[in-house]
């Protein structure tokens, strides 16, 4: 990849390309963009209350988020279904945690928050932002290196401009109903796709626990994640010492070690 990879995602994606293209598949279909054309992610659900907060039908929206929806969010922001309420500008959700990791490096580093003003709905330029700048760009990049690696053609037909333009011009008030987001796709392939997955209100990310690739019980691991080299010319190591005797280790505290140990191990191969 010739930098450090972005997240767990992509390093599990590479073992399915590796298992895909043993099987003599040469093409991989992929369900990218779907979520940020469609409304598939938790975020979304609570802007999409505060742009329908005038509606007729808010009292429904919000009664279906708490039933169906918000018992499965675990980021503390995204708990309350009234966030944008206040200040519609909030996104600390975004970058989780990341005062205290910034307090990890040696020398002070902040990245702030740029969002691109694409149009007047919330919801649509969030999601807009995660399509052209956050989220879509990273996926493909990484997707792409990892199939051209064992040479499968990967293809994201949800990036089809004519899709595009027609989700764009679905009104708000129709993309989130009973609870569900993707709410118009789920309707689409009724009768496609099994019930069973169509129907779940759970945001299931293609994930997987650090504690599944590395063995933080391991004495030597530690030893091996805590020994001098150019990571630490960035890092103060005793920030990092108690993280890897962490048990249970939270989804940020993950994604962060993760982000540690591949940067650590990228650093040492290529000084």
């Amino acid at each position: 990849h010739d930098v450090p990879i972005a997240t767990i995602t992509y390093f599990v994606h590479s073992f399915l390309s590796e298992a895909i293209s043993a099987g003599g598949y040469r093409v991989a279909v992929s369900g990218t963009s779907a979520d940020e054309l469609f409304t598939g992610y938790y975020d979304h659900f609570i802007l999409h209350l505060y742009e329908m907060r005038h509606h007729s039908g808010f009292d429904v929206l919000l009664k279906d988020w708490q039933t169906h929806v918000g018992q499965f969010v675990r980021n503390p922001h995204l708990k309350n279904p009234r966030l944008y309420f206040d200040n519609p500008q909030m996104r600390d959700h975004v970058y989780s945690k990341s005062d205290e990791f910034r307090s990890y490096l040696k020398d002070d580093f902040q990245e702030g928050f740029v969002e691109k003003k694409f149009c007047g709905s919330f919801l649509r330029n969030r999601m807009l932002n995660e399509l052209f700048h956050e989220i879509t760009p990273v996926i493909l990049h990484e997707d792409d290196l990892n199939s051209m690696k064992y040479s499968v053609e990967n293809r994201s037909p949800y990036l089809d401009s004519k899709l595009f333009s027609f989700a764009y011009s679905i009104p708000s008030e129709f993309l989130i109903k009973n609870g569900y987001g993707k709410y118009i796709l789920r309707q689409a392939v009724e009768g496609i796709l099994n019930d069973k997955v169509r129907l779940d209100n759970q945001k299931k990310g293609f994930n997987a626990s650090i504690s599944s690739i590395f063995d933080f019980s391991n004495q030597k691991t530690r030893e091996y994640f805590l020994d001098d080299g150019p990571i630490f010319d960035l890092f103060r190591k005793e920030k990092i010492e108690p993280l890897l005797k962490m048990h249970p280790i939270s989804n940020s505290y993950s994604k962060f070690l993760f982000s540690f140990i591949n940067s650590k191990i990228f650093l040492e191969l290529n000084s």
